[in-house]
């Protein structure tokens, strides 16, 4: 009878044998088992992992393991969509184990990509220690449902939905404690920053429900449109919800049923030197703020 072992660790109970992890859940993973670089055994994870690790500089067979990782996230994606079983049910996780810069431009453009996160190392935007030039997914994406990314510092990010009614964006797609440079969402369903900072202009364009929380614009221009072509599916006007955050930019409103709602409280604000210009067909609402800024008919 093979041995088991019982264990409880942040409230999570599973059954641990030879052979598999049982979750009090219901769930069963296998036991990919292995040994770490220090000695140490360790477990597979619960969604697939893959991992990358750009400063090794020895020589192997990288196949995404924690002992042979990829060298860059781009042989990390392309290994996701050649397995070809990347789907709402199965997620896969992307993990950046060193710091560094990643000079390449991360295209998630692929049907075969489905239910993705991207992590790098660090605790929040001023401690992410991976950088990529860019990450941008502008076509062959109706089908992807859950996009996350984790502690990266990022240089470009262009998202664009690929046709109308297109799914892109429209269950998730979350950037958390991340950097980012100047930012493109167009024909997105529900881009989001939580605890992010953008450091140049970020543009949302036919966005069904963007959302900033408890991040800041620190530079550039925000602005926010809604205009004709592609857009997603249930689609009424661009829409971004702003809330414990700060503003330091330029808001420009563009398009009939664009609307912008700003819910601050002593956390965050729209700084003095903001100028909001809201013309006839757009809509601009505050609610319990404190706001300084010039509003521009």
């Amino acid at each position: 009878m093979a041995t088991t072992t019982d264990f409880n660790v942040g409230g999570i109970t599973a059954n641990v044998n030879a052979q598999s992890i049982n979750f009090a859940d219901g769930t069963v993973q296998s036991t990919a088992a292995g040994v770490g670089p220090n000695g140490s055994q360790f477990l597979a994870v619960r969604s697939k992992a893959v991992f990358v690790d750009g400063s090794r500089s020895d020589t192997y067979v990288a196949d995404g393991t924690v002992l042979k990782p990829f060298k860059t996230i781009t042989a990390a994606v392309n290994q996701v969509i050649a397995n070809g079983d990347n789907t709402p049910a199965v997620p896969y996780c992307i993990t950046v184990l060193a710091p560094g810069v990643y000079h390449e431009t991360v295209d998630l453009g692929n049907a075969a990509i489905v239910n993705l996160s991207i992590e790098g190392p660090g605790t929040g935007p001023g401690s992410c220690s991976a950088a990529v030039d860019a990450i941008q997914s502008i076509a062959n994406n109706d089908q992807q449902s859950f996009l996350c990314f984790k502690n990266l510092n990022i240089g470009t990010l262009t998202m664009t939905g690929a046709s109308n009614g297109t799914n892109f964006g429209s269950s998730d797609c979350t950037f958390l404690f991340c950097q980012v440079g100047s930012v493109v969402f167009t024909n997105c369903g529900s881009p989001g920053f939580v605890t992010c900072k953008l450091i140049s202009t970020a543009s949302f364009i036919n966005v069904g429900s963007g959302y900033l929380e408890a991040s800041s614009i620190e530079s550039g221009a925000l602005l926010l449109t809604t205009q004709a072509g592609n857009t997603p599916a249930g689609f009424g006007g661009t829409f971004v919800l702003i809330e414990n955050s700060r503003v330091s930019a330029n808001i420009t409103l563009m398009g009939s049923g664009t609307e912008l709602e700003a819910l601050f409280s002593t956390l965050g604000k729209l700084d003095g030197s903001t100028t909001i210009t809201s013309p006839a067909g757009t809509t601009l609402v505050t609610k319990a703020s404190y706001v300084k800024g010039t509003f521009v008919a």
